[in-house]
């Protein structure tokens, strides 16, 4: 016979798995690839046209997908999650790095690779702060885009790129998108929508093509943000986001590998770099004369380790929190 603390707990699992979205772990498992492999390879590859428009702006568009503004303390609890393993990899980074003055250096103006996660949580806070003044949609919707605006304009001067503010302006308009999408999708399904998902596959393989007539097969880089047309680089993130969670969402079964990935994008991000060193180290470099080999190679290793790695610090992390509670009891 269940006892009732045992049904409360079952209660409590049940509720915490459903607040997963599966295909929008996916997605995230699809993102960190593409940033993963990105890295890898030349600006000028194929690969940086067509995933370009998406990869980072997916996080910013799921992130705003669970917005809530009643759970405040679970949200500061989330982003301090983040900053555990993002200082303990700057300080593998600052140790390893010959020249730690030019690290912090590139750490403080966004030139390092972990310049993600301080314009992530600046995003985050910067949206709380906006819902707070007002809940009004469509004024979220104007500041936003007035925000994304900024942004590229900072950025183009140089005015506001300590820990990557201008970008974390930036990712205020696509976090509001991520939670339009998700007030649209509850009342018209939209992810469920084959219409919906042909037209904005269609839009976005236009406007690609359209980008490499008029604008010679430039990137969009959101990063730095480079949008070489900010309205036309919105639809491509748009229709993109959209067509990739019917996709997604359509064929989310059997897809365990993917799920397991989306879960763990955080360690994965910030470990892929000195992954990739070594790799280097183990091998010796055996990859130079097949370069599509030696890309593919150290991109699944960095991954595969990434995730060994993630699985390590989340078993870490929950053994803490055991040995936490029963000193907490006996005491």
């Amino acid at each position: 016979m269940m006892t009732a603390e045992s049904i409360t707990a079952k209660d409590k699992k049940n509720s915490s798995a459903k607040k997963r979205v599966e295909y929008l772990d996916i997605c995230k498992a699809l993102a960190i690839i593409f940033v993963v492999f990105g890295h890898l390879l030349p600006e000028n590859y194929g690969f940086h046209l067509l995933t370009g428009p998406i990869k980072m702006p997916l996080f910013y568009i799921i992130s705003g997908y669970f917005f809530s503004a009643k759970n405040a303390g679970s949200v500061i609890r989330g982003l301090a999650k983040m900053v555990a393993p993002f200082l303990i990899c700057c300080l593998i980074y600052a140790v390893f790095n010959r020249d730690s003055g030019n690290f912090l250096y590139e750490l403080l103006y966004g030139e390092s690779y972990l310049w993600f996660i301080p314009s992530f949580i600046i995003t985050q806070l910067l949206f709380r702060l906006l819902y707070k003044i007002t809940s009004n949609k469509m004024f979220l919707l104007a500041i936003s885009l007035l925000f994304l605006c900024l942004g590229v304009y900072l950025h183009q001067y140089r005015l506001c790129n300590i820990l990557c503010f201008d970008t974390a302006l930036t990712g205020v308009f696509f976090y509001n998108i991520g939670l339009l999408y998700k007030n649209k999708e509850e009342k018209y399904h939209i992810s469920d929508n084959v219409k919906i998902f042909s037209a904005c596959s269609v839009i976005y393989v236009a406007l690609i093509i359209v980008s490499c007539l008029i604008f010679s097969g430039e990137t969009i880089d959101f990063h730095i943000c480079s949008y070489y047309s900010l309205p036309l680089c919105v639809c491509l993130v748009i229709s993109g986001t959209l067509a990739l969670f019917y996709a997604t969402k359509r064929y989310k079964k059997n897809n365990r590998v993917l799920l397991l990935i989306g879960k763990n994008t955080l360690i994965i991000y910030l470990t892929h770099p000195i992954l990739y060193k070594i790799f280097d180290l183990i091998t010796f470099s055996a990859f130079a004369n097949n370069k599509l080999v030696g890309v593919a190679a150290k991109g699944l290793f960095a991954i595969f380790v990434g995730l060994l790695l993630s699985t390590a610090y989340n078993k870490t992390s929950q053994l803490k929190k055991l040995f936490d509670k029963k000193v907490g009891v006996e005491k």
